[in-house]
Parts: structure tokens; sequence; C-alpha cells
């Protein structure tokens, strides 16, 4: 565990944690400040390989929403290229 204490609100957190890495943030907040106060602002990306013709494609998201849902729309086989 690489444990550290956050700038906000003091407590201790993981910074190698599935919450901390899914929330993001800089190194000295956890997870729940940096959802509370919005202070994640790095942009989310997706990257996809078309093994037909071996091209690759990345895809800039502006949430984690967005991400999450292109990647679900991505496995459920909708045409993502509108």
């Amino acid at each position: 565990m690489n444990m550290k204490t956050c700038k906000h609100c003091n407590d201790l957190f993981d910074l190698d944690g599935h919450l901390k890495r899914a929330a993001g943030g800089k190194i000295n907040e956890c997870a729940d400040c940096v959802e509370e106060l919005g202070t994640e602002t790095a942009v989310k990306y997706t990257g996809t390989a078309n093994e037909e013709s071996g091209s690759f494609s990345i895809s800039r998201h502006t949430s984690n929403e967005a991400r999450d849902k292109y990647m679900k729309d991505l496995k459920n086989g909708v045409d993502l290229s509108r």
C-alpha cells in the first residue's frame, strides 16, 4: 500500500487503490475530495484497434461517464462512427 494524506481533509488514502485511480486528481488528494471538489482536469482518452484494417484510433472524452458510455457502446457493437 502506498498511503498518502489528503491535503483537503487530512484523511489517509491508498494512492494505488482502485477508487483513487478511478477518481484521478493530484497525488495528494483523496478520491472523495477529488469527486467533491471536481479537481480532476485530465482529459480522458480511449484507444481502439481495428483488427480488419490494422488501424488504431484515439478518442477524447469530456468525462469518465462519457468514456464509460463510449466503451460500453463499443463492446455492444453500436456504430460509433457517426
